[in-house]
């Protein structure tokens, strides 16, 4: 029989899969995969950075995804 746990689960249990803190490791990838999609673009749709000329975005307005993440207090800065 196989078992799907790590030896150190089965000997001291399972290890509790709820964290109320968000560690600095996830907080570093998750503002780099941020900022990468805001360079491709891939934000610009849902946050949209319009010309001044006409209502074209023209790329992804960052100022208004830090509003969104700072309800969350998931990203003080972007870049």
């Amino acid at each position: 029989m196989v078992e799907d746990s790590y030896f150190s689960e089965r000997e001291l249990g399972t290890p509790p899969r709820n964290k109320e803190k968000i560690d600095q490791g996830f907080r570093n990838g998750f503002r780099a995969l941020i900022q990468a999609r805001i360079s491709d673009g891939s934000l610009a749709e849902r946050f949209p950075l319009n010309c001044f000329d006409a209502p074209v975005p023209i790329g992804c307005d960052e100022s208004a995804i830090k509003l969104a993440f700072e309800d969350v207090k998931l990203l003080v800065e972007i870049i």
